[in-house]
């Protein structure tokens, strides 16, 4: 894992996602809804390298702009190596001091659509942010991130895909209360095989594949 202080970093070598992932960090906390039960308690965001590399990250559009510019243009003009995966978010949120933060979104929202339209690359990310408007149009490539089923129910009723943090000992209690509302939860496959992300894809949108996707702590 490379130190990074910009917030964008090229290849990841992250043990979960994988070795050629291009990933993004935000600082947790100012960027995060208060409202989430992992804040200051248990985030892995706050944790071991993600926690130095999420404090030093940028909250600026233009400086993320800046970077992605740097680090991903190159990968555009096939003049560095194609990454298996972008992982936005390895921490943090979209939100600046609990404000829907639109032109980070509209940055976002370009360069999502630049690797998965003209590099034709996989993208995955998530929100807590999912209920606040202005963040609609992170659907097509963005997870609500939930903790519990009501409001998986909900994000998968305004045409959210979802994911849902879940007690590892209520895995399979959690699943059929998703059966019993009509969904299909589905454990993470590293958390349950050790299927490192970039092999697994599972997070990425696609159309009209609903599973919702489940975590526990880790």
């Amino acid at each position: 894992m490379q130190k990074n202080y910009t917030g964008v970093v090229v290849q990841s070598g992250n043990g979960k996602i994988g070795k050629n992932v291009f990933s993004t960090y935000r600082p947790v906390g100012v960027t995060c809804p208060s409202s989430c039960e992992f804040l200051d308690n248990g985030c892995y965001a706050q944790k071991w390298h993600s926690d130095l590399s999420a404090k030093h990250a940028p909250v600026d559009p233009e400086r993320f702009d800046a970077e992605m510019t740097l680090k991903a243009l190159p990968i555009a003009l096939g003049k560095r190596k194609k990454p298996n995966l972008v992982r936005f978010h390895t921490s943090g949120d979209v939100l600046l001091h609990e404000k829907v933060q639109v032109d980070y979104i509209e940055m976002l929202v370009k360069w999502a659509t630049i690797f998965m339209e003209r590099i034709k690359v996989p993208v995955i990310n998530y929100t807590h942010a999912w209920k606040m408007q202005g963040t609609e149009v992170l659907k097509n490539f963005t997870r609500a991130s939930v903790h519990n089923v009501a409001d998986a129910v909900e994000a998968n009723a305004q045409g959210w895909h979802v994911a849902i943090a879940v007690e590892k000992d209520k895995i399979e209690q959690t699943k059929q209360e998703l059966k019993n509302v009509g969904l299909h939860g589905v454990g993470c496959p590293f958390q349950t095989h050790k299927i490192q992300c970039e092999k697994c894809k599972l997070c990425v949108v696609k159309g009209s594949d609903k599973r919702v996707i489940m975590f526990w702590e880790h």
